[in-house]
Parts: structure tokens; C-alpha cells; sequence
């Protein structure tokens, strides 16, 4: 009866908490399953149900039965960017709350199915942004809009098969992809025109469609060792939507010389967009019959990708305004030019599984993730630096119940980026970010 409240007070106490919490992450790090974030967050060798779609789908074979999941993810982070001359930023805590769900049908101790949806990169900044222009007695404040999302919603359908001691499995990802931006540009003829504005916002909204595909491997070396390997393939897509800013017809409108028609003040646009192949590997080790350790590797190949996110429009006026085509010497941006991160990345990870006495399942991990940014590439739009994540869950079984619960902390490493390497966007960045996850099963 104790551990029946137990379980119950868990599940409450988790939902309150993941509904009130809000969300932010800088890096593109995946997460997944709750046992899989506990576990270090990578768990290539482990089981946890239809988050092996994403990590390790060769690992499916081990969920038996019918069975179907709800998965929870939240992350709430804080972002800092302390410019020498453009003062201290602290980032939005947007509330960016990932749900994913699926089954798995284990047809027989040889063959598995199974079926997700899941936000699988969930990458989100959003800063506070205020504006303060003076010329001779005229003096203006204005906030603005100013925000970088990318995320990549996910259905997945995969198989698992497995001959003797190996395992192999596959998955065919459907993906939306979805990039926002807001950014604001300063008017450098506002101090001649006053009837203008002394700064404008811009909104870029992008998506599309892409296919992608994850493969595993599993080796049981031993009865209580195996290990696990994957590869997710990279993602280059054109994604296509609107630009929308009163800059360029406000301008026109007060320029006595422009006998064209007026700019158009929203736009279509395109750009290619990319995230790169990833390559883990972990191995699973059972010491004894109460506790298991992993230990995981991945590499994300950022290097071979696109080093700057070019937007095309389909305007003349916009595509030849040399408004555009510079950088802001206030706020720093080029509206048709962004660098991307294109450093590869890697990642490092251990964990360990407890069983104890109260038929609690308590797990530990840490996990070292490498950001891809290069001093360049840093700026508000991409803040992401190294972290080091700790991360604690517990794990209950009761009935046809499988819940697992955890909560992980990103600890930021500072960096400190210099004039010479970034004159734009040079300063010092840190963050640190909360994720708590839940995952619910219910065997059939």
C-alpha cells in the first residue's frame, strides 16, 4: 500500500511541476525518454521504449508486449550575454513544453514495431530588447521583438530485429522543421527623416517538410554486457515562408526621388537550413543484480554543414536593399546573413541504475555536451555554450504502470568571445537550464 502512494503522489507531484515550469534550451540537444535523460541523456545500449526510435532503434527488441507511452519534456534555462559595450542581456524563460507519444508492439522475442511523435530538437532563445536613440532634443525608447526557434517535430516508425547475440533496428523520420526569428534593425535615416522610425522590427517565419532516417546495432558481448551503436543521418532542406517589416515602404514613402511602386512590407522567403549526422555509441554493464552502469559517446558532424543561414526573398526591393545586406553597427544584424554554429560537436555521458528495496528503480548520470558554436557564430540568435549535465530520476513499475521521472540541471561553461574573433558579438556567454521529463507507459 506505501508504495502504491508513492507512485500516485510521484505522478502528481511530476505533472504539477512540468506544467508550471517553463522552457528554454540554446544547445540542440536532443532529449528523450525520462530513463534516457536520467541515464545521461545519450543511453545508446539501454532500454526505454519508443525513445530508442531516436537514440538506438536497434534497442526496441527489448520491450515486449503491447504497450503505449507519453513522454513530458520540459527545459527552462537562463541565458547571458555581457556585451562590454552593449551591456548585460538575460534571456526570456519562453515556455517551449515538448509531449510526445507512441506504442510498441513486440510481435515476438525476435521482432519489435513501434510508432512516435516527438519534438526532437526544441531550440529556443528569447530576449528582452529595448532601444534607446537620441539626435540633438528628439529622443526615443522602443522595445522590440527579438527571438530565435528552431524545432523539429518528428513522427517516427521503426523496427527491430534480432539473430542469435546482435540486434539490428531502423527508422523513418516524417519531420517538420520550423524556424521563427525576430530581430530589430536601427534607421540610420532617422535622424534626417523624424517622421520615420528610429528603429524596425522584422519577423521571419520558415518551414517545411524533410525526411531523415536512424539505424542501430546491438551486440550482447555478454549475458550482463552489450553494446550498442547508431548513426541518425544529417537534415538539408530548403525551408520556405514570409518576411514581414514596414522598413523598407516607410522609407520609400518618404524618399522624394522613388517614382517605383512601394516596396511590399511582407515578403516569401527561403533559405536552406541543415542539422548535422550523428554517431553514438554505449556500452551497458550489469555489475550485479541490483545495479547497471552505461557508458555513451556521440559525435555530431556540424563541420560538413552550412557555416552562414542566407534568406532569400522574392522581392526585387528586398533583395536588392542594401539596408539589408549590411550589418547594423547597433544592433548587430544582417537581415539577409546569419553564421550558423558549424563546429562538430561531442558528447559524453555515464550513468548508473539502482534497483532498491522498495522496488524503486534510482538512476544517476552526467553528461558533458560539447556546443558547436565557433567564435563567430556566437551572437543572441546563438548563445550555446558548453554544458555539463547532472541529471537524477526514479523509475516504478506497478501493474501495467511503468512510470519514470527526472529531472536534470545544464551547468554552462563561460566563454569568453573577443573583438578580434566576433566585433559584433563579442563578450561573455553563460547559461544553465532545468529539464525536468516524464515518461507514462501502460502495457496492453
Amino acid at each position: 500500500m506505501r508504495s502504491y502512494k508513492i507512485f500516485h503522489k510521484i505522478i502528481t507531484i511530476t505533472l504539477a511541476t512540468v506544467t508550471l515550469l517553463s522552457a528554454g534550451n540554446i544547445n540542440f540537444t536532443s532529449h528523450y525518454g525520462a530513463r534516457t535523460v536520467a541515464l545521461n541523456g545519450l543511453y545508446f545500449a539501454g532500454r526505454d521504449g519508443t525513445a530508442n526510435l531516436f537514440n538506438n532503434p536497434a534497442m526496441l527488441i527489448y520491450t515486449t508486449g503491447k504497450s503505449l507511452e507519453l513522454t513530458m519534456i520540459d527545459q527552462t534555462g537562463q541565458q547571458v550575454w555581457d556585451s562590454p559595450v552593449r551591456a548585460l542581456y538575460k534571456n526570456y524563460r519562453a515556455d517551449d513544453f515538448a509531449l510526445g507519444f507512441g506504442g510498441i508492439w513486440g510481435i515476438s522475442s525476435n521482432l519489435s514495431l513501434a510508432l512516435s511523435y516527438l519534438r526532437q530538437i526544441n531550440y529556443a532563445v528569447d530576449w528582452p530588447y529595448a532601444m534607446l536613440r537620441t539626435s540633438g532634443s528628439n529622443a526615443v525608447v522602443m522595445t522590440m521583438d527579438l527571438y530565435n526557434r528552431i524545432q523539429l517535430n518528428t513522427l517516427a516508425i521503426g523496427a527491430a530485429y534480432k539473430f542469435r547475440t546482435w540486434s539490428v533496428g531502423g527508422a523513418v523520420h516524417v519531420n517538420y522543421l520550423v524556424n521563427k526569428m525576430a530581430f530589430p534593425l536601427a534607421n540610420e535615416a532617422w535622424i534626417d527623416l523624424p517622421a520615420t522610425q528610429a528603429a524596425y522590427q522584422f519577423h521571419y517565419d520558415q518551414s517545411a517538410w524533410c525526411p531523415s532516417f536512424s539505424i542501430g546495432l546491438n551486440w550482447e558481448i555478454l549475458k550482463n554486457l552489450r553494446l550498442g551503436a547508431t548513426l541518425r543521418t544529417d537534415i538539408s532542406t530548403s525551408i520556405k515562408g514570409d518576411a514581414k517589416s514596414d522598413m523598407l515602404i516607410d522609407l520609400a514613402r518618404f524618399d522624394t526621388t522613388w517614382t517605383e511602386p512601394w516596396p511590399p512590407s511582407t515578403t516569401s522567403i527561403s533559405s536552406k537550413l541543415e542539422l548535422p549526422l550523428m554517431i553514438g555509441a554505449g556500452l551497458l554493464y550489469q555489475i550485479n543484480d541490483v545495479l547497471m552502469v552505461n557508458v555513451d559517446a556521440s559525435i555530431s558532424i556540424w563541420d560538413a554543414l552550412q557555416k552562414q543561414l542566407m534568406v532569400d526573398y522574392s522581392s526585387d526591393d528586398w533583395s536588392e536593399s542594401p539596408i539589408l545586406s549590411r550589418t547594423d553597427t547597433v544592433t548587430g544584424f544582417q537581415a539577409n546573413t546569419f553564421y550558423f554554429p558549424h563546429k562538430n560537436s561531442l558528447d559524453f555521458g555515464i550513468g548508473l541504475d539502482y534497483k532498491s528495496d522498495l522496488g524503486i528503480d534510482m538512476r544517476f548520470g552526467y553528461r558533458f555536451s560539447q556546443s558547436p558554436n565557433v567564435p563567430l557564430s556566437y551572437s543572441q540568435f546563438f548563445p550555446g555554450v558548453d554544458q555539463h549535465i547532472l541529471s537524477l530520476g526514479i523509475g516504478m513499475e506497478r501493474k501495467e504502470y511503468i512510470l519514470n521521472v527526472t529531472v536534470a540541471y545544464a551547468i554552462g561553461a563561460e566563454k569568453q568571445i573577443t573583438k578580434s574573433a566576433n566585433p559584433n558579438w563579442y563578450g561573455r556567454y553563460d547559461s544553465d537550464t532545468l529539464i525536468p521529463a516524464l515518461t507514462l507507459m501502460y502495457k496492453l
